[in-house]
């Protein structure tokens, strides 16, 4: 039935495996439920030390992160790879997440991937590629664990627009976006600046054939820099906002 045991309050069950200990270390290789996920953990704990020397691999083929981090913007179950190396306290981790499926900041995701490392639980993002909002959606930047904040950089290719309607409402059209994002918390309530380009569309009801657009948002209210609108009968100029009650433009 395996071991159960609580480690610095972090309840480790059904610890199955092979384990060697001598004078300075523990070597194992080991499955379990660490909070109720699945893990497999392979390698080696220093332990003549002040604080125990980490050389781990660290795998799960199905892990929940609201399970440690209740606040994070993620639904639906992970797949990891990860390397955990030096001291217990402040350990360094470099791997791989996959997420087959799932919803991120409320939006369907699939076959989300991203390689990662954490030193001094300072976390950068590399080569993250998600295909979301019916399109491809790429990310790369840094976070920060103790005040929860984060930058990234995102691309966005051939996505539908319609997917974004609380984002920009009426909007309908396929295109690309690049934006840069920061904040600390949600997601959704990040500041961002960007730009964005779409093909043939319609913005409420007014069918175009190309949109160009420069924006920042901060709050609720995103503010377009500058957007030129090509009809049939010519090219249009514009600024303004989007806010609660639709796009505003002048």
């Amino acid at each position: 039935s395996g071991i159960d045991a609580d480690v610095d309050e972090i309840p480790i069950r059904q610890l199955e495996g092979d384990m060697v200990f001598n004078h300075k270390s523990m070597y194992l290789s080991a499955k379990g439920q660490v909070l109720e996920q699945p893990m497999d953990v392979q390698g080696s704990i220093r332990m003549d030390t002040t604080d125990p020397i980490l050389s781990l691999k660290i795998a799960s083929e199905g892990f929940d992160p609201r399970v440690i981090a209740p606040e994070a913007p993620i639904n639906g179950k992970l797949a990891f790879q990860v390397d955990v190396t030096g001291i217990s306290t402040n350990p360094i981790m470099a791997g791989k997440i996959e997420l087959p499926s799932g919803q991120v900041a409320g939006y369907e995701i699939s076959n989300a991937k991203a390689l990662f490392q954490m030193i001094n639980k300072k976390i950068t993002i590399n080569e993250a590629s998600a295909q979301m909002l019916g399109g491809t959606v790429s990310a790369a930047g840094k976070a920060e664990l103790v005040n929860n904040s984060y930058q990234l950089q995102l691309k966005a290719r051939n996505i539908d627009f319609s997917y974004m309607d609380e984002l920009v409402p009426g909007m309908q059209g396929h295109g690309d976006v690049d934006v840069k994002v920061s904040g600390t918390g949600n997601l959704k309530e990040a500041d961002a600046q960007g730009t964005v380009s779409i093909g043939q569309g319609k913005i409420s009801g007014l069918s175009f054939d190309s949109v160009a657009a420069g924006f920042y948002r901060h709050g609720e209210n995103i503010v377009i820099d500058y957007g030129t609108i090509s009809l049939a009968q010519g090219l249009i100029t514009t600024h303004g906002r989007i806010d609660g009650q639709g796009i505003q433009l002048a």
